[in-house]
């Protein structure tokens, strides 16, 4: 297992992941962080023909593109508009895929769980004591 995993959680070099971030709202921002501060991957913040040189050139294998809506369909639990972008199949791209699909997956289940606690405790009436929450 570490062998396998190693090369992105562990010392080695930096993996960099180009962005381009359509939807530009504080999901999409919180992401990005998330995936910045939790791995060893270097965002960087490209436009379309910037992504599409360095894939041709090789330069970076890997590059998500936020749609617009991103962030109101993960609010309202609806699918997605991320895509993750590979000029080749390697290991470390393919691990890099699975870093960025698992934060994704903890950052949509940790707002889906947000959004019911916030709707359950909209829902007390004034007076309610904690035993009829919990």
């Amino acid at each position: 297992m570490t062998l396998l995993f190693g090369s992105i959680d562990g010392d080695e070099q930096i993996k960099k992941l180009y962005v381009l971030d359509y939807d530009d709202s504080i999901y999409s921002q919180q992401l990005l962080n998330t995936i910045k501060n939790d791995s060893n991957i270097e965002i960087i913040v490209a436009n379309r023909e910037e992504i599409n040189n360095n894939m041709e050139e090789q330069k970076g294998a890997t590059a998500i593109i936020i749609e617009k809506g991103f962030g109101d369909n993960l609010v309202q639990n609806k699918g997605l508009n991320l895509k993750i972008i590979q000029n080749y199949e390697s290991p470390e791209n393919v691990m890099l895929e699975q870093v960025i699909t698992s934060k994704v997956s903890v950052f949509k289940n940790i707002i889906r769980d947000s959004n019911y606690a916030a709707e359950e405790f909209s829902n007390l009436k004034v007076g309610s004591s904690k035993e009829e929450i919990f």
